[in-house]
């Protein structure tokens, strides 16, 4: 597999492709998430973001219409990204820098991309736009209807785990949620101003006992037997539904098949229509399904067709034999 994707990497086209992602995400995305997402962003309201919504839209004309800007030879950061900070990675736009000589349609194929993007750009901020929705709200309904930047309030603590959990495979739930309450709480700053000899003693104690408590062993232990627990309770549906099967082929076995359609008829009993169906289920295909025979009238119906169709059959076997 890892032969197979080294090999991709050589295909200029691919190389060509991945160049633009890299290049737009340089000059466009991390400069945008620098501003909505960086230090200092928290009270950041979405609805005033505006302005640097059409920034982005401006920078990325810019780039369409002189693409140079960003690409070798002359391209820098100054130019080329939107906010003309440093690249956030500077090695990735040196390596595509060397790698353009054998790329000829570089060029091309970014000028393509940032017109596809200016077009989501556009339709994605189009309530900005003068006339639009947010547009048309005062500062007091803004500061209303104050909505963040980003979706990290959502999203931020399964990310910081798995973040978490990626350097430091080893740590356990109980310890991880201590050091997330222990930072969100901002306990440090309390305990410095609060505690005394007395309460670090305590702590210290506390933290002994639930360590001697095993509390990781018993959460693993508890996962490992409710999976258990699922894994006895589909075995044994899957035990019940195969008795239930071989019951109704029994009940089935016993009862006399009605062959003819002219003894179908509205006299039959809910029951008996339902129990000739499914003898008629085994026979032949294309009965409508249960919940699609709502009425007595419709499972008499699909009586007769079915008695029809198998009779059908039957015929076309005796002819061929």
């Amino acid at each position: 597999m890892e032969k197979n994707v080294y090999n991709g990497l050589q295909d200029p086209a691919t190389q060509t492709e991945l160049a633009v992602l890299a290049l737009y995400a340089q000059a466009i995305s991390h400069p945008y998430m620098r501003q909505v997402q960086g230090p200092g962003t928290e009270q950041v309201n979405m609805l005033e973001l505006g302005p640097l919504h059409f920034g982005i839209q401006e920078h990325m004309e810019k780039i369409i219409e002189d693409p140079g800007l960003l690409l070798p030879p002359y391209g820098s950061y100054q130019s080329g990204a939107m906010d003309g900070k440093p690249w956030n990675s500077p090695e990735v736009v040196d390596a595509i820098y060397q790698l353009s000589p054998s790329l000829p349609h570089l060029k091309s194929v970014l000028v393509a991309f940032f017109e596809g993007a200016l077009v989501t750009w556009q339709r994605f901020t189009a309530e900005f736009q003068e006339g639009g929705l947010v547009d048309q709200t005062t500062a007091q309904e803004k500061e209303q209807a104050w909505m963040p930047p980003t979706n990290d309030v959502n999203e931020g603590a399964l990310g910081a785990l798995r973040t978490y959990l990626r350097k430091k495979p080893k740590t356990t739930m109980h310890q991880y949620n201590a050091l997330a309450m222990f930072k969100f709480n901002d306990t440090a700053a309390f305990v410095q101003h609060i505690f005394v000899a007395e309460d670090y003693a305590y702590a210290c104690q506390e933290a002994h006992k639930m360590d001697s408590n095993h509390l990781e062993r018993e959460r693993k232990a508890a996962i490992i037997a409710y999976k258990e627990k699922q894994v006895v309770e589909r075995r044994a549906k899957i035990v019940l539904k195969e008795q239930q099967k071989t019951q109704a082929k029994a009940q089935l076995a016993g009862l006399v098949q009605v062959e003819e359609i002219e003894h179908v008829t509205i006299d039959m009993t809910v029951a008996q229509l339902k129990d000739q169906l499914e003898i008629y289920r085994t026979l032949v295909d294309g009965i409508p399904l249960k919940s699609h025979l709502k009425t007595k009238a419709a499972m008499v119906d699909a009586l007769k067709v079915a008695i029809g169709k198998y009779k059908a059959h039957n015929r076309m076997d005796a002819t061929g034999s």
